[in-house]
């Protein structure tokens, strides 16, 4: 999943986008699973200030980077 928001730094990437991308050939995917997926890598890139993943309401998600 970070490896598709690095490819789109500061790019508002759909939350469909992000679940065919991450899910589409693994099997079922559970509705809560994306959500669960940011919630641990926003813990891991918590530590750099200058890096936030951020929630467009209703669209999907964006990596910021200063």
């Amino acid at each position: 999943m970070l490896t598709i928001f690095i490819a789109q730094p500061n790019q508002i990437i759909k939350r469909e986008e992000l679940t065919k991308k991450v899910w589409e050939d693994n099997g079922v995917f559970v509705g809560r699973s994306l959500d669960t997926y940011i919630s641990k890598l926003r813990i891991k890139l918590k530590a750099d200030e200058s890096v936030k993943l951020i929630n467009i309401h209703g669209v999907g998600y964006k990596l910021e980077i200063d």
